[in-house]
């Protein structure tokens, strides 16, 4: 009967093994194992390679001299060959052939479970000293040298080169937006302040004040035939403008019947020349009282006086008020300065008097003072562009044109704002910060690991723009070398 013979190499497993006997046309399938070679060696690749064979309508056999592949064939009555030959010219049942196979029993050293010790002396004892001293020292060294490799770590600092970053740029607010821009726009925000002042002014222009009041008598006539009381207090009126009032200063009886008289003293309301007189002006007497009785001053009252007093002026008033219309707004300005904070740019142009809330004036232009006080609460609006804003600009515009090779320090960027008239939301700005050469902390470590000091510093020369020697710390020990492994190396700045 014709057979297949495969012939399998060291290198074949179940796989190749396979593939190789889908090209078998027979029925028979004879695989060669390699002699001195271990494949196949476990049950289940024979029981796929029998049940490929199967598919294949082919009855499988095996030329080997593994106990190993023989066992399992056996068990799983796949016929043993031990050549070629033999295979074909002999039918293929299951093997039987058991007194050729001589199984190696497998050597089991002496176990003694109470004496651990005992087990470890038996392989010593079985082995020369050379052998055991070669063997403990290549287990000493081994061990060295992971402790060599392993154990060191570094600490390498590192001084970036440092250098200024400078630029010019014109910040623009806009209202309509929330975010800032590497062109420059900023928002604006806005808000209402309100405050108020109070501001005085020395009056300038100067008024008369009645200084004294006019005194003297007036001679009461009775109209009645019963007594008259006139008590102290009792109001006599002139007959022609101006009308000047005066009071009785102390209390009169009049006689009881008509045409009897008294003396009254009098005194005008009113001090100053206006309380002068003349002769029988007085004629009226205020009140029920003056039905009963007739007055008239026998004699004029001269000795009425007046002095000058200071009084405020219509220009002490525009002055005044425009003392405080300033005063108003230098308070909104500080105000709106503490509202946006420190940092931020104020807006001259958008502050505006919204509402004046109350105004206040004392005295009235005219009359005797020698100040006048004006008292103004107002609502202002103000604008502003915010400090964070203008960091945020600016390191945007910075970050667009920073060098090659470098990168920025997280501090706050320095800002010096250009002066110009203020009169429009566009501001120059003068921006500086300070920035650092770029350095790869893990390449660094790469570059550093199994280098001694001198040839790594002279690496990193070559790699990084670093200034001065690099600040090296090597723990717990150290043996001319960096640490081997780049993961032992940490790598950090000392800006």
């Amino acid at each position: 009967m014709k057979t297949h013979v495969i012939h399998l190499a060291a290198h074949d497993d179940y796989h190749s093994a396979r593939d190789q006997m889908t090209w078998a046309k027979t029925p028979r399938i004879l695989l060669v194992l390699p002699r001195k070679e271990r494949i196949l060696r476990t049950e289940l690749d024979l029981v796929l390679l029998e049940r490929q064979a199967a598919s294949l309508g082919a009855q499988l056999a095996l030329v080997t001299d593994d106990e190993v592949v023989i066992g399992n064939a056996e068990d799983l009555k796949i016929p043993v060959f031990e050549t070629i030959k033999e295979a074909q010219q002999k039918s293929w049942k299951t093997s039987r052939r058991k007194a050729w196979i001589q199984r190696r029993p497998i050597r089991k050293r002496p176990v003694d479970p109470q004496n651990l010790t005992a087990q470890k002396a038996w392989w010593f004892d079985r082995e020369p000293t050379w052998l055991r001293v070669i063997v403990f020292s290549a287990a000493v060294l081994a061990i060295l040298s992971l402790l060599v490799v392993l154990l060191p770590e570094a600490e390498i600092q590192i001084t970036p080169v440092k250098k200024q970053q400078s630029m010019q740029f014109v910040l623009r607010g806009e209202e309509n937006i929330n975010q800032v821009s590497v062109s420059g726009l900023v928002p604006i925000h806005s808000t209402t302040i309100s405050v108020k002042e109070k501001r005085s002014w020395q009056s300038s222009g100067s008024v008369e004040v009645g200084e004294n009041s006019a005194s003297g008598d007036v001679v009461a006539t009775n109209l009645t035939d019963s007594p008259l009381t006139i008590p102290e207090g009792t109001v006599f009126i002139t007959t022609t403008e101006p009308i000047q009032r005066f009071l009785s200063t102390q209390p009169v009886k009049l006689e009881g019947k008509i045409g009897a008289s008294v003396t009254i003293p009098i005194k005008a309301q009113l001090p100053g020349t206006d309380g002068n007189v003349e002769k029988g002006r007085i004629q009226v007497v205020e009140g029920p009282i003056g039905i009963k009785i007739s007055v008239i001053n026998p004699a004029g009252l001269q000795n009425g006086t007046n002095r000058k007093n200071a009084s405020p002026t219509e220009q002490d008033l525009q002055t005044l008020e425009n003392l405080t219309n300033l005063a108003l707004e230098d308070a909104a300005k500080l105000q709106l300065q503490n509202i946006a904070g420190e940092g931020s740019i104020i807006i001259p142009a958008s502050l505006k008097l919204e509402k004046i809330l109350s105004r206040i004036q004392d005295p009235e232009i005219g009359a005797p003072s020698d100040n006048i006080s004006m008292d103004i609460s107002a609502d202002y609006s103000g604008a502003y562009i915010a400090a964070e804003d203008i960091q945020d600009a600016a390191r945007l515009i910075l970050d667009a044109n920073l060098p090659r090779g470098y990168q920025a320090t997280s501090g706050e960027v320095n800002i010096n704002i250009i002066p110009v008239d203020g009169k429009e939301a566009s501001v120059p700005i003068q921006a500086e910060r300070e920035i650092y050469a770029e350095y790869n902390p893990s390449q660094i470590a790469q570059l550093a690991a199994g280098k001694t000091i001198p040839e790594f510093i002279k690496l990193l020369s070559l790699y990084a723009s670093v200034d001065g020697e690099p600040k090296i710390e090597i723990k717990p020990f150290f043996l001319g070398r960096l640490p081997f492994l780049a993961m032992r190396i940490q790598v950090s700045s000392l800006q």
